[in-house]
């Protein structure tokens, strides 16, 4: 066998050296934080009421005054960071989705929520701006939601205003209710939550979506079928939201408090949250000039009001 030189023998070792420690650095940079699972609790009716909060759970599983929700057939949730390209900050995601497991049936299933201590005021009704062309609004428009004590699709709570229609559903069922397919919370927090453990912040957040829905599709006959309660404001940041971390750092604890006090942000406006009846209207609308007629979806709102809207939720990795 040829001996290599004391040169070359130098030289190969120095190119061995650089691979592995250039291979070492690439593993490291190349490993992913681990992937975590997540379980949200929401305070129990009475927790959030000594909380003075405005929502509260309901599952099979509790822990010390609060129920428990984990990922699973019915319970879908996120908790996930991303950075703004434009700033470099980081974004929190916060999503819990919770489906109706017994949708034809007066009973929401083993996992709800409930509101309680909302107080709705500010109630409108849009009823007179619905398109040109279309047939007058009907007598009882609004509170087109189920457990009608009437037995019709369409009623009238204390005269048909969106405090009392939002306030009579609302605080009296479980959700999602009888008829509905789900009930979803979304929200974009705007810090790092990746606090020193123990730690916690005051900060601004996004409610991108608090909506009890029903469906999607068009409704042909509008005001004959239950219609969704949607919050519209994504656009409109939370004040005083605060983020707790846990000791051991696997636990947030967020607590929105929009409480009806004057708004820092928003001078004249209160601290309140916007919920609208709202459904997609379905058009027939000729297909050119060939016709026929296809179904169509317009965007229909019924009735708003406003509420104070207090609520926690803790989320926990593991």
């Amino acid at each position: 066998m040829k001996k290599l030189g004391t040169a070359k023998l130098f030289a190969l070792l120095v190119v061995l050296s650089a691979a592995l420690v250039f291979g070492g650095i690439n593993s490291i940079k190349g490993k992913k934080p681990p992937k975590w699972d997540w379980k949200i609790e929401i305070p129990t009716y009475d927790t959030a009421q000594t909380l003075l909060c405005s929502v509260y759970g309901n599952s099979p599983t509790y822990n010390d005054g609060y129920a428990v929700f984990e990922e699973n057939d019915y319970v879908n949730m996120t908790f996930e960071s991303s950075e703004d390209s434009n700033t470099g900050d980081i974004i929190y995601h916060l999503w819990l989705k919770i489906y109706n497991t017994n949708k034809d049936i007066d009973d929401p299933g083993d996992y709800s929520i409930g509101f309680c201590n909302l107080a709705f005021a500010e109630g409108k009704t849009y009823c007179e701006y619905f398109y040109e062309g279309d047939p007058p609004c009907p007598t009882c428009c609004c509170c087109v939601f189920p457990h009608n004590p009437e037995g019709t699709p369409c009623y009238s709570v204390d005269g048909c205003t969106g405090p009392n229609c939002f306030g009579a559903f609302m605080n009296g069922y479980r959700h999602p209710s009888f008829g509905y397919e789900y009930v979803v919370m979304r929200m974009y927090i705007y810090c790092d939550t990746e606090l020193l453990p123990g730690e916690s912040v005051t900060t601004e957040a996004r409610m991108w979506q608090f909506d009890i829905q029903n469906t999607t599709a068009p409704l042909p006959n509008g005001n004959d079928d239950y219609h969704n309660i949607y919050h519209p404001y994504q656009d409109q940041l939370l004040e005083d939201v605060t983020i707790e971390r846990s000791e051991d750092g696997n636990t947030w604890t967020v607590f929105v408090n929009q409480d009806g006090t004057p708004s820092s942000l928003y001078p004249g406006m209160f601290k309140t949250t916007l919920f609208r009846e709202f459904y997609y209207q379905g058009v027939y609308k000729e297909k050119g000039k060939s016709g026929k007629y296809v179904l169509e979806s317009e965007d229909r709102i019924v009735l708003g009001a406003r509420t104070p809207f207090r609520f926690m939720t803790k989320w926990t990795r593991f």
